[in-house]
């Protein structure tokens, strides 16, 4: 939940952003607006989806574009929305801004939105200590054909980091099998605990498609604690 006081000479605003200290997708469900009855009777005013509209989203966040003119001083809105979590104490951020103000940006504190719930934290809690800080790694498919028919062109190697805070580069390479790099796939996430993919497409560091054969597709980062890493063979055919 999230209450909007302002002075009535304030300009109000008509974009509003959902932001996660981690890099997971955030899938908006539904906004609301109304009085604290009216939310709670499930019977307030949708916005989306609706007259609002997702403006774009990315790594652990998700920006609403709202039409017409700003949003008046006060008002109640009921934001719903699924994502994973990916560290034991995930904190969610809402800030509003108004485009004919770039660059001034209002962000909302954690606090007495509403009187109907027991918590008003913005932080969820969870347990994932018996968690790997690297885990569900996937590369697919093991077998490429890069020969721009849409089919099979690509390997995608997925990955999710647990209970990792702040910056991380990503070092993601792939070899030959003599161990020399045939393409550097690095990468930095200034949130890094989230999904991640990282895509070939069989092409070398001069952008000309690679020989025949068997190569490995290797991502290792530094933790606190020493080096995550993970190898996987992909063979290219065509």
């Amino acid at each position: 939940f999230v209450r909007s006081e302002m002075l009535r000479s304030d300009p109000g605003f008509d974009q509003l952003r959902i932001q996660a200290n981690s890099s997971s997708e955030i899938h908006l469900v539904s906004v609301k607006t109304g009085s604290e009855f009216e939310l709670q009777s499930g019977i307030g005013q949708t916005l989306w989806p609706d007259e609002w509209h997702i403006a774009g989203s990315g790594p652990g966040f998700v920006d609403l574009a709202i039409p017409g003119p700003p949003r008046p001083a006060s008002a109640i809105y009921m934001i719903k929305f699924r994502t994973k979590i990916f560290m034991n104490s995930t904190t969610f951020s809402v800030s509003v801004s108004n485009s004919k103000r770039p660059g001034t940006i209002q962000v909302a504190s954690d606090g007495d939105a509403t009187s109907f719930l027991t918590s008003q934290s913005l932080v969820v809690v969870g347990d994932l200590d018996d968690t790997s800080i690297l885990s569900n790694v996937q590369l697919s498919p093991r077998i490429i054909t890069p020969n721009e028919d849409g089919i099979n062109d690509l390997a995608n190697l997925r990955f999710s980091i647990f209970r990792l805070n702040g910056s991380v580069n990503f070092s993601v390479a792939t070899y030959d099998l003599s161990g020399r790099i045939i393409r550097d796939l690095s990468f930095e996430r200034s949130s890094a605990s989230g999904d991640h993919v990282v895509v070939w497409d069989g092409l070398d560091s001069q952008g000309q498609l690679v020989a025949p054969g068997t190569y490995i597709l290797r991502l290792e980062f530094s933790v606190d604690v020493g080096q995550e890493s993970v190898s996987l063979p992909v063979s290219v055919i065509y």
